[in-house]
């Protein structure tokens, strides 16, 4: 079970760095040689809602042992406070500013959104 809470952390990172790395205004764009991925505002805000949902519940135990797996596999950074407080933050910020057409609901949500570690 584990593993797979691990697994699945990871993917969020993964996806998290991903977007943080592109910018948007209403839409992301990841493009990597001939590849084009979009992601629209309301994904990566409700990924970034269940980011700050989620982390808190991980027992620290299992976050270092994801560090170290994200660090075994050269992701950079491997931290996760690095993670949030040099990706998230800024891609909340960018979701914050550059997010118009989000639902009232989800923007309450992301009005209110911290990001904790245990």
């Amino acid at each position: 079970m584990n593993k797979f809470k691990i697994f699945g952390i990871s993917v969020i990172i993964l996806l998290a760095i991903n977007v943080a790395s592109t910018g948007f205004i209403s839409s992301i764009y990841a493009v990597k040689k001939t590849q084009k991925v979009e992601v629209n505002c309301k994904d990566v805000a409700l990924a970034l809602i269940t980011w700050a949902q989620s982390i808190p519940h991980v027992d620290s135990e299992e976050i270092a042992d994801n560090e170290d797996y994200l660090s075994d596999h050269n992701v950079k950074p491997p931290e996760y406070e690095e993670i949030v407080d040099g990706y998230l933050e800024d891609l909340l910020d960018d979701v914050k500013d550059g997010c118009d057409n989000l639902s009232d609901g989800i923007q309450k949500m992301i009005d209110r959104l911290v990001f904790r570690l245990p």
